[in-house]
């Protein structure tokens, strides 16, 4: 559970990163939801920490081609 308190603290957070960004961007409107996105993100990358890398490929050998008739089939 959240308490209020935690959850404005969030939304600040990400508030404030947003207009860090759209001032980066040199105060383009239009892309607030984008601004607001991405400071989100960040801040759960920031608390969750990072992103595991893959030690190896999920998938070895190519995609099945569905769909594709061949010449002569």
């Amino acid at each position: 559970r959240s308490n209020p308190a935690q959850v404005t603290n969030v939304e600040e957070r990400i508030r404030s990163r947003a207009y860090e960004l759209f001032e980066k961007r040199g105060g383009e409107h239009g892309r607030a939801l984008d601004d607001w996105l991405q400071a989100e993100a960040e801040l759960l990358r920031s608390k969750l920490g990072p992103t595991p890398v893959a030690t190896k490929p999920l998938r070895t050998e190519p995609a099945p081609r569905v769909g594709v008739k061949r010449k002569g089939t």
